[in-house]
């Protein structure tokens, strides 16, 4: 199951572990929107279930980082970027945030938002299960 189902809901090892074997999977250009994604996932857990719920994630996500990634340039590169995201802003965004505090170039932070926008085949129904997701949500960021 992908880290984003598991995620929303709230098996955040599980989606930890699901991360990290793709970060250390893919090609070495693609660490960036990678890095995006992992972004995108915290803050939209942080707007349906807290600041705790992200910072679970992120702790998962930095853990499965030393146990799961094989290769030791991108586990490095990998909890770098866990790194900033641990101390991010209140009301950031996941875009100016990649490219402001993670080194990721611009037109891959947009262009790996608008595949995060897209990757689940029927979002709204996964939406429509969540209880916070039923009374405003993600749609309006």
């Amino acid at each position: 199951m992908a880290s984003r189902v598991l995620a929303l809901k709230r098996d955040f090892a599980g989606a930890a572990v699901a991360f990290a074997r793709y970060f250390d999977a893919g090609p070495g250009h693609w660490a960036d929107r990678a890095t995006v994604t992992l972004a995108c996932q915290v803050h939209e857990l942080e707007v349906l279930y807290g600041r705790d719920a992200a910072d679970a994630m992120i702790g998962e996500v930095l853990g499965a980082a030393y146990r799961e990634v094989a290769d030791q340039d991108r586990r490095t590169l990998l909890a770098e970027r866990i790194g900033g995201l641990a101390v991010r802003d209140d009301g950031w965004r996941p875009v100016e945030t990649s490219v402001a505090r993670l080194a990721v170039r611009r037109d891959e932070a947009v262009a790996a938002d608008a595949i995060f926008r897209f990757d689940i085949a029927d979002i709204a129904a996964l939406r429509a299960k969540i209880p916070h997701a039923r009374h405003g949500g993600l749609d309006a960021n």
